[in-house]
C-alpha cells in the first residue's frame, strides 16, 4: 500500500509542479490573470468558483479539475488556461475551463480510461486487496489539501472513494507470464516535463522490467515527442521502425 501511494503522490506532484510553473509563466500586464505580479492569487481566487465548471458539464465528475489539468499537456496551451481563470474569476464564465475539461471526457457518463486503468491494477497487483486500495485512497485524502494546494482548489472531489476498490468482483484473471518483453528489445521515451507519464516510470521500466529495453530520455514541453520537431528523437523512432536500428547504449538523451 505504502508503494503504491508514494507512487500516487509523485505523479500528482508532477502535475502541481507544473501548474504552479504554468501560472508563474503569467509574468506581465499583458496576460490576463498577471494580479499586480500574483497570477497564483488571481487562481486561487478564481476556483472559489470551480462549481459553476462542474455544473456546466455535469456528465464529468470533477470536471473543473479536469479542466484545469488539461491545459497542462502542452505549453501552447498555458494561455487557455489564463484565459479560462480570469473569464471565472471576472466574469463567473465558466465556459473556457468547460470546454478544456472536454478532452477528458467521453460520450458515456464514466471515463472508460479509469476503468481500463482500474482493471488493469487488479490484473497486475492480483495480492492488492480492496482494504488496501481503500486505506491508499485515504491516505491520499489526507495529504492532498497540504501536499498540492493548488490542484485542490480546483477539485471539489478529494474525500470521495472511487468505484476501483469494489472492481475486485469483476476484474480478470491476473496475467501468469512475466511481463518483461520477452527479450525482445523495445524502445521506451521518456519526458521528464511530461507529468502524465512521469519520467520514473520510463526509467523503472527500462532498468527493471524490461530484459532488453532502450531507454530515450527527451524533455519536451507537451504530452508528446514523437514528431515535434525534435530532429534527435525523430530520427532515433524512425531507425527503430524502419529499420530496427536500435542505439549503441542503453540511455539516450535528445537535448530539449
Amino acid at each position: 500500500t505504502e508503494k503504491r501511494l508514494q507512487s500516487g503522490i509523485e505523479e500528482t506532484r508532477d502535475f502541481e509542479r507544473l501548474l504552479s510553473d504554468a501560472l508563474m509563466a503569467c509574468d506581465s500586464e499583458a496576460c490576463p490573470i498577471f494580479n499586480d505580479g500574483d497570477p497564483v492569487g488571481a487562481y486561487l481566487s478564481a476556483m472559489e468558483k470551480i462549481d459553476l465548471v462542474n455544473e456546466a458539464r455535469p456528465n464529468l465528475q470533477d470536471a473543473g479539475l479536469f479542466g484545469v489539468v488539461s491545459t497542462l499537456y502542452d505549453e501552447a496551451t498555458w494561455p487557455v488556461l489564463w484565459e479560462g481563470v480570469a473569464e471565472l474569476d471576472a466574469n463567473d464564465d465558466p465556459e473556457i475551463l468547460a470546454t478544456s475539461s472536454d478532452f477528458q471526457a467521453s460520450d458515456s457518463d464514466i471515463r472508460e480510461i479509469e476503468w481500463i486503468n482500474c482493471l488493469d491494477d487488479w490484473s497486475i497487483y492480483p495480492a492488492f486487496t480492496r482494504e488496501d486500495q481503500l486505506s491508499a485512497s485515504q491516505m491520499f485524502d489526507d495529504v492532498f489539501d497540504t501536499e498540492f494546494p493548488l490542484l485542490a482548489a480546483a477539485s471539489v472531489l478529494e474525500d470521495s472513494i472511487s468505484l476501483c476498490p469494489f472492481f475486485d468482483t469483476i476484474v480478470p484473471a491476473p496475467l501468469d507470464v512475466p511481463l518483461d518483453g520477452a527479450d525482445v528489445p523495445i524502445l521506451v521515451i521518456g519526458n521528464p516535463s511530461d507529468p502524465a507519464t512521469p519520467f520514473s516510470e520510463s526509467e523503472e521500466l527500462v532498468e527493471e522490467t524490461l530484459t532488453n529495453g532502450f531507454l530515450l530520455e527527451a524533455d519536451n514541453p507537451a504530452h508528446v515527442v514523437f514528431g515535434r520537431g525534435n530532429r534527435c528523437v525523430d530520427d532515433t523512432v524512425v531507425a527503430v521502425l524502419v529499420d530496427i536500428e536500435f542505439p549503441a547504449e542503453r540511455r539516450t538523451v535528445c537535448p530539449r
